[in-house]
């Protein structure tokens, strides 16, 4: 697209605005937590911060175990999505390349919900995934491609990897439900 990178930015705050709503928040508070219980070290006062960050080998340490985590769970959700895959789910996934993301293919646009409506694009399909799997993705689209593109991001930033397997079965059935 030719648009100007001010109004694409702009558009990808409304929409995310509109696609999550509340559940941003929601999603803001439960990472936030997530982190919290999962990932962050603890200071009481700034010197124990300060003293941790002089220690090198523990600033290692801990940064080494956060990546850690971070590349399992990318690879359990990349697992999980080429699983489905062979179960001949129309999703994809590429192998993770770092980051907190993971780069996923739900090739469902244009398919038909039990209640006989279209999924015409990629922002049908996203608003499907939260209500009926409680999954929340970030479409192509979002970043300035095409609504019919088939492609999202998936954060596991502030999931542990039990959420992931809990999650699913609860996608599998969601999209089994699509003709």
């Amino acid at each position: 697209t030719n648009t100007n990178s001010k109004i694409r930015s702009s558009a990808q705050g409304l929409f995310m605005m509109m696609t999550n709503g509340f559940g941003a928040i929601i999603g803001s508070v439960s990472a936030g937590w997530a982190i919290d219980k999962f990932f962050t070290q603890k200071f009481s006062t700034a010197d124990s911060l300060a003293g941790f960050l002089d220690n090198t080998p523990a600033v290692n340490e801990f940064v080494n175990d956060f990546k850690g985590k971070i590349a399992h769970s990318l690879e359990v959700l990349h697992a999980g999505i080429q699983e489905m895959k062979s179960k001949n789910f129309a999703v994809d996934s590429i192998k993770p390349m770092g980051a907190l993301y993971l780069t996923i293919k739900l090739d469902y646009v244009g398919k038909t919900t039990e209640d006989g409506k279209v999924l015409k694009d990629s922002t049908d399909l996203v608003f499907y995934l939260i209500e009926k799997a409680g999954v929340a993705l970030v479409p192509f689209s979002a970043f300035g491609n095409s609504r019919e593109m088939p492609w999202f991001r998936a954060s596991v930033g502030a999931c542990s990897v039990e959420d992931l397997q809990k999650m699913f079965p609860k996608l599998e059935a969601a999209l089994a439900k699509l003709k």
